[in-house]
């Protein structure tokens, strides 16, 4: 809803500009996803937003590098 309501046709939930609510969504939405998978499957607009976050450069290499943990 809100990425209906203010997402302005862009890929984040202001629009195209990265907030603070796409990187708390994506945290989120990974802990979502490691209890269940396909929970995103029938939203692919949150889908959509969560890979254009971690397409983000720093977000990107922080992703690539962080360490496991079991949280």
């Amino acid at each position: 809803v809100l990425g209906k309501l203010y997402g302005n046709g862009g890929p984040f939930f202001v629009g195209n500009h990265l907030t603070w609510i796409d990187l708390f969504f994506h945290e989120v939405g990974y802990n979502m996803l490691q209890l269940d998978a396909k929970s995103l499957d029938s939203h692919p607009w949150l889908k959509h937003n969560r890979a254009e976050v971690e397409k983000q450069p720093k977000i990107a290499e922080y992703l690539k590098n962080r360490p496991e943990t079991q949280f």
